[in-house]
């Protein structure tokens, strides 16, 4: 729906020395094709490939970055000003989705546009859709022509509805834009997949499709492709709101990505599509807590950190029993840097009340989410992956797990290697100390964490105890992460031993698949395996090897003694 726009904008205007500030990257696509990315996009979102959003370091057309919405018009605006007092008269143009207008930081930026009063140039993509259809009551004003009022309230002249794809039109709008005096929003009603039959009439999945069809615009699917985690949430939680009439479900424009529409189809009375707003998604969600029933807020962790502020000052700090539940936690694959779920262990495990907790698999996803369900004590959160469960066998009884309890999984009570491992790197970890024990290396054994927060202290300095190195593994960063509280433990106690920290380091995870950056991380089943073995190495000279190793079986190569 952006083409014709973006055709428009780089015949009136010249980037970079304009600026074009997208509020997402998707709008983008036919800006970093005219802009000397072309014919790079056949490795779109693939490894050292075209990014999926814009991207500052890929191009220098490419003037602001832009993964989450509703952030555009506070950039260009910021931009604009810079250009003013750097004596630079180039024009700037913040392109905005009519989703982002469900979230504050538009009106922010707006308001303050309209009290500098400079030539800001805003153009309002009007497709009726951002991922899905877009809710709240502001809508409304662009169909019953009150969108002029709004906006002129706000010191902003209001110019339209035109439409977005007669490209003739849209030229003449824009140069009357550059000559105007002051801020000005362009309203441009178009049409999401315009042109393309199987886009125009299945809006919701080609927003971010896989391989297709060109003709047909069928999906290619995998043969073995299996349920999402995603489905099993969702699944499990409409089943569990049909016994228990206090759940309800909150998601911020994500009904489909966190599957939900599943639930909002049971139980539609309960079911609350905010848009895209994530901080008031929390805050309502705290609002019900308070009169006991049981909100479940589902939103994307790198979504989730927008709503920071609620989740201490008005979730954790009154106690409230809020259900946080964060799809895409972890790495993502090719949506890369901006959509990486990498930092909720390290950011909710610092606020105080609250229970952290991530599955080793869908079976026991389904275990957390009736545990969240009983929960009342304060806020409780679980984290789970993109993409497709493992294919184990679900329960047929849910049961919930202690608070703070850990799973022994693999191995005996002492040994060489201790495993401590949270969420899906658990199988891998599994896989690494089975691997070492196979091949006659080391005497391994696994622990599932479970919790985050609170942590299994008794299981783990028990453990910690008769091993002569841990070696923790969690798909987030390192800093402030699992592997830190598990550090902060062991000093506290003066549990003093070899410790290796797995996790990603301190930088941001580019797009490439989801397998090659766990690889990248050295947190899949060879990295962990090779952590564990040369730790134990390491340490030769704080204990005495009980048997000769034997190394050559192992796909990997010894480090040099």
């Amino acid at each position: 729906c952006c083409v014709d726009m973006i055709v428009a904008l780089h015949k009136v205007f010249e980037t970079p020395s304009d600026c074009f500030v997208f509020d997402v990257g998707h709008q983008a696509y036919a800006h970093k094709m005219l802009t000397g990315r072309r014919f790079e996009f056949y490795k779109l979102r693939k490894e050292n490939g075209v990014s999926g959003f814009t991207n500052r370091a890929e191009s220098e057309h490419d003037v602001f970055g832009a993964g989450h919405a509703s952030t555009s018009i506070s950039a260009a605006l910021g931009i604009l000003e810079a250009k003013v007092k750097t004596s630079d008269p180039h024009h700037v143009v913040a392109v905005v989705g009519d989703g982002a207008l469900t979230g504050g930081l538009t009106f922010e930026g707006l308001n303050n546009a309209g009290e500098l009063g400079k030539n800001l140039i805003v153009i309002l993509n009007d497709n009726g859709i951002s991922i899905d259809p877009n809710v709240g009551a502001l809508k409304d004003a662009f169909d019953d022509g009150k969108a002029k009022d709004y906006f002129n309230v706000l010191g902003v002249d209001y110019w339209g509805p035109y439409d977005g794809h007669d490209i003739v039109k849209l030229i003449d709008v824009l140069q009357m834009a550059k000559i105007h005096s002051k801020p000005v929003l362009i309203h441009l009603k178009t049409v999401k997949g315009h042109t393309y039959s199987p886009a125009e009439k299945d809006k919701i999945r080609f927003h971010g499709c896989g391989p297709f069809d060109v003709e047909s615009g069928n999906a290619i699917k995998s043969p073995t492709a299996k349920q999402k985690y995603q489905d099993i949430f969702a699944e499990t939680l409409t089943k569990l709101a049909v016994e228990d009439e206090k759940i309800l479900a909150i998601t911020a424009a994500m009904p489909s990505g966190t599957s939900l529409k599943k639930f909002n189809k049971v139980h539609p009375d309960r079911f609350y599509d905010v848009g895209l707003a994530e901080g008031h998604a929390v805050e309502f969600g705290a609002g019900l807590a308070t009169h006991g029933v049981k909100p479940f807020v589902s939103i994307y962790s790198t979504f989730l950190q927008r709503a920071y502020d609620q989740l201490i000052h008005d979730v954790a700090l009154q106690n409230l029993p809020v259900r946080v539940c964060m799809d895409r936690g972890g790495l993502v694959g090719d949506d890369g840097a901006t959509h990486q779920g990498l930092f909720d262990y390290a950011y909710l495990r610092s606020i105080p009340n609250f229970v952290v907790m991530a599955p080793k698999d869908e079976a026991e996803l389904q275990h957390m989410i009736e545990t969240m369900r009983e929960y009342q004590t304060g806020p409780i959160s679980v984290r789970f992956p993109r993409g497709e469960v493992l294919g184990v066998p679900l329960p047929e009884k849910l049961k919930s797990l202690p608070i703070g309890k850990a799973e022994h999984v693999y191995g005996n009570l002492s040994g060489d290697v201790l495993f401590l491992a949270i969420g899906t790197p658990v199988h891998d970890a599994l896989t690494a100390a089975k691997l070492l024990e196979e091949n006659e290396v080391l005497e391994t054994s696994v622990i599932n964490l479970r919790f985050a927060k609170p942590l299994d202290e008794e299981m783990i300095l028990e453990f910690a105890s008769n091993f002569k190195a841990v070696v923790t593994v969690e798909e987030g960063v390192i800093a402030g992460g699992v592997g830190s509280a598990i550090l902060e433990l062991l000093n506290h106690n003066k549990i003093l031993k070899p410790v290796k920290v797995l996790g990603v380091e301190d930088v941001f995870v580019e797009h490439a698949s989801q397998s090659r950056q766990r690889e990248m991380a050295q947190i899949d089943a060879k990295g962990i395996a090779q952590a564990g073995l040369e730790l134990y190495e390491d340490i030769n000279s704080w204990y005495e090897r009980k048997q000769t190793t034997k190394i050559s079986p192992l796909p990997f190569k010894k480090q040099a003694s």
